[in-house]
């Protein structure tokens, strides 16, 4: 029988509580929960485990462990911050789901498949628990890959629309002057008829957006209201978004 270790038993942990995060069908204060428990525990928990040497004490355990999770907060919130998409619910549990499958492995590379106890001596040829460990490694990371692109298709597709007065801190009393403006988070290209009223004329634009692409677009006011109106292509009578700011 396969001797399951404690970093065996973190990342078995990090794929249920990831599970549990992504499904629609669980309760959402659960969800809250597996997904914290996830990214600023099992992280943590999983990056002490590769890094502590057999044989540790409690209280070493203890500090690499809350490093390891200030750690995967403060890098973590860095690195995403930098992504197109920005520090989101998804991207911070696959980050969370990521960081304890390569610490589990880079734990299980240098024969840590306990890393609270000292190492023992291993063979040449990989023995049956060596061998298992690699199966259950490469099932976790293919059961990965699986749940993000899942997670990802089930995201809700949409294209975010502005129209903010251009003057100081956007003020649209008096407003002679707006910025007319549209980012994509589709995930394919989509094209968009807009139509811009203005009071004195209207004004239509038939434009193309790729994913994550953002459009812009000045915009004269002559009137009391200006008012901008989203079609997507093939459905013109019903308007995708509306917006507007009134001048007086």
């Amino acid at each position: 029988m396969v001797d399951v270790g404690k970093a065996d038993c973190v990342a078995l942990a990090a794929i249920v509580c990831y599970v549990a995060a992504v499904v629609p069908s669980v309760p959402r204060l659960l969800s809250i929960a597996a997904g914290t428990l996830l990214c600023f525990g099992l992280a943590g928990v999983a990056v002490a485990a590769a890094l502590l040497p057999g044989g540790s004490g409690l209280v070493a355990r203890f500090v690499a462990v809350a490093a390891g999770v200030l750690a995967v907060g403060v890098v973590g919130g860095e690195v995403l911050n930098h992504y197109e998409s920005g520090v989101t619910r998804p991207n911070w549990l696959q980050l969370g789901l990521v960081t304890v499958l390569v610490a589990y492995t880079a734990a299980w590379a240098r024969g840590g498949d306990r890393p609270w106890h000292p190492k023992r001596a291993t063979s040449r040829r990989p023995s049956a628990n060596t061998v298992a460990k690699a199966m259950i490694s490469a099932l976790m990371l293919i059961t990965a890959i699986a749940l993000s692109m899942a997670s990802r298709a089930g995201e809700e597709a949409f294209t975010e629309v502005w129209l903010l007065p251009d003057g100081p801190e956007h003020d649209p009393l008096g407003a002679s002057s707006a910025v007319l403006g549209m980012k994509s988070h589709e995930s394919t290209t989509q094209a968009f008829t807009v139509v811009v009223e203005t009071g004195r004329q209207m004004e239509r634009k038939r434009i193309t957006l790729a994913p994550g692409q953002i459009w812009t677009h000045a915009v004269s006011v002559h009137g009391d209201k200006a008012l901008a109106t989203v079609y997507r292509d093939g459905d013109a009578d019903d308007p995708y978004r509306t917006v507007w700011f009134v001048t007086r």
